[in-house]
């Protein structure tokens, strides 16, 4: 498949305009590349549990991360 066709088939399964598509840059990954992220940060998952009470400490927003 080629990247027109992969662009083509994602644009018409979403109803999405082809150049909308193109421009966010859908690719193709194998099976054997179990471990594709390209956008990998490796930090672990932040999560707040708002039926948790807080139990003090400083919490940093995702806004603020940044």
């Amino acid at each position: 498949m080629t990247q027109r066709e992969l662009d083509r088939a994602v644009a018409n399964a979403l109803g999405e305009d082809l150049h909308h598509i193109h421009q966010r840059g859908f690719s193709l990954v194998y099976p054997d590349n179990d471990n594709f992220d390209p956008d990998c940060d490796c930090q672990e998952p932040q999560v707040l549990d708002w039926d948790t009470p807080f139990q003090g400490g400083a919490v940093q927003s995702f806004f603020d991360a940044a």
